[in-house]
């Protein structure tokens, strides 16, 4: 961390920054500055670009930068292009004062979680919680009954009926940003949107996201008022393992929003979890759900609706293979943690009505209260 200490300092020179590189490095770079009270006033790049602005931040050709030597410059690529970008700003006479490498950017992504600390372990021993995923089932459970529980829930879930009674203490949020891949117009669109839905209608006081989206959701001002949380999941998973994940360092990625809850639950301490609306019954090649995708009309969000249907209907057509594929990830990954939550005192039951996750003993949904 001293070097990005020492990044800081050069930046107290009142100088405007210039970020030569607006891909991961550079908006990792971004996300860490404006944590620390700074800003980038260019991206910079060698060919022309598409893009005209990245986060409201102009994105500019080398060739075509007026008076460029008046800026602080930070070269953030990956380290094989750091070389070729030397040797650019060496024959144009400038001397970058920072030169970003792979070290730097585990420490950004470091910085950015070391605020989950104050989560670990932080709920009395003798709270339960609820993992709230948003299968079809739910819709025949009284969900009422969890007013005065804890519960997580993620995806649509403000779209079921009796949401507000529910009341969720934590809402999970996944992949704002990794579910649309067309045209970066049509991605800015979206995402926009999607921030915007889910900033009306989630009602929980703490969110938790993902690190890639940070830039994303500050950018578009998402979630006022409410506190965020932001989890690095790009490690793979390690079987093994017998204790829990640290959420102030990478963690594996997951397969569903349900997986991510749990890996929060079990970091905040709760020892009785239990899961409901988690069928996962990906073999019948349907994708059902609680709410009604409809009413996504009532807040405006008609991308958001399009994508939603289009990644359902996806489903049906995708091949056995791939179904078979898929689910073998998602139930190693329950199995992985389980394995941990065993070694750690911690009890996963599954309140599912049906489905076919069979990694976690079923019990009754009503007999729990």
């Amino acid at each position: 961390m001293e070097r990005l200490k020492y990044l800081l300092d050069i930046l107290k020179n009142g100088k405007q920054n210039i970020c030569y590189g607006a891909g991961d490095y550079g908006q990792q770079l971004l996300g860490f500055l404006q944590t620390h009270g700074f800003d980038i006033d260019y991206f910079v790049v060698s060919e022309n670009s598409n893009i005209e602005k990245l986060f409201g931040i102009p994105v500019v050709n080398i060739y075509d930068l007026k008076n460029s030597n008046n800026y602080n410059w930070i070269i953030s690529v990956s380290e094989k292009y750091v070389q070729e970008i030397k040797t650019i700003l060496k024959n144009k006479y400038i001397n970058p004062c920072f030169i970003m490498n792979s070290n730097d950017i585990n420490n950004i992504i470091k910085d950015a979680l070391a605020v989950n600390k104050e989560l670990y372990n932080i709920v009395p021993k003798n709270r339960r919680c609820f993992i709230m995923g948003t299968g079809e089932t739910i819709k025949h459970q009284n969900l009422k009954l969890l007013q005065n529980e804890d519960v997580f829930s993620c995806s649509f879930c403000s779209l079921l009926e009796g949401y507000n009674d529910i009341n969720p203490q934590y809402y999970i949020l996944p992949a704002l940003t990794s579910d649309m891949k067309k045209t970066e117009l049509e991605r800015e669109t979206y995402i926009k949107e999607k921030i915007a839905f889910y900033s009306k209608s989630i009602i929980s006081p703490l969110i938790f996201c993902d690190y890639n989206d940070r830039n994303y959701i500050r950018y578009y001002g998402g979630f006022e008022g409410k506190k965020i949380y932001y989890l690095c999941q790009s490690k793979k998973w390690n079987e093994q393992r017998k204790y829990i994940y640290n959420l102030c360092e990478k963690t594996p990625y997951i397969q569903t929003g349900s997986i991510m809850m749990l890996k929060v639950a079990m970091y905040m301490g709760y020892k009785e979890i239990y899961l409901i609306g988690t069928e996962h019954d990906l073999v019948t090649h349907k994708y059902e759900h609680a709410y009604d995708l409809e009413r996504l009309k009532e807040y405006d969000a008609n991308k958001l609706l399009q994508i939603a249907l289009t990644s359902t209907k996806k489903i049906e057509q995708r091949s056995n293979r791939e179904i078979l594929s898929m689910s073998l990830n998602m139930y190693n990954q329950y199995f992985y943690l389980h394995n941990i939550a065993r070694q750690e005192g911690i009890q996963i039951y599954n309140a599912t009505d049906g489905g076919s996750l069979d990694e976690f003993k079923r019990i009754k949904f009503e007999t729990l209260f």
